[in-house]
């Protein structure tokens, strides 16, 4: 980390301490457990989703082309793939869900 262009060090710091929001969001809307809050939620879930693909996927380009690239894939996606695995799980949940809407009774 410390031998990484100082832009990449800030990039870093700042998706630390501005993805919790979203990652708060995720969480509330896991424990819920109902479909209600993703559909709700679904446009600020979706920016948050499509913000994290992008930086994880700029990271591992700058990683792979760095000077210094992973030695050993297998601790670096030991690390890395919660993040992937994570995310596939998000957009699942955001394309599945539904409103959930309360049927009426029919009245004649």
């Amino acid at each position: 980390f410390l031998e990484r262009p100082s832009w990449l060090m800030y990039a870093t710091c700042v998706h630390s301490y501005v993805f919790w929001i979203f990652y708060t969001m995720v969480f509330v809307a896991t424990a819920a457990g109902d479909n209600s809050y993703w559909y709700r939620y679904r446009f600020q879930l979706t920016l948050f989703l499509g913000a994290e693909l992008y930086a994880i996927l700029f990271y591992h380009l700058m990683e792979f082309t760095s000077n210094t690239p992973p030695p050993n894939l297998v601790p670096y996606f030991e690390s890395e793939g919660p993040y992937l695995l994570a995310m596939l799980m998000v957009g699942y949940k955001l394309v599945t869900s539904r409103e959930e809407v309360e049927e009426k009774p029919k009245t004649h």
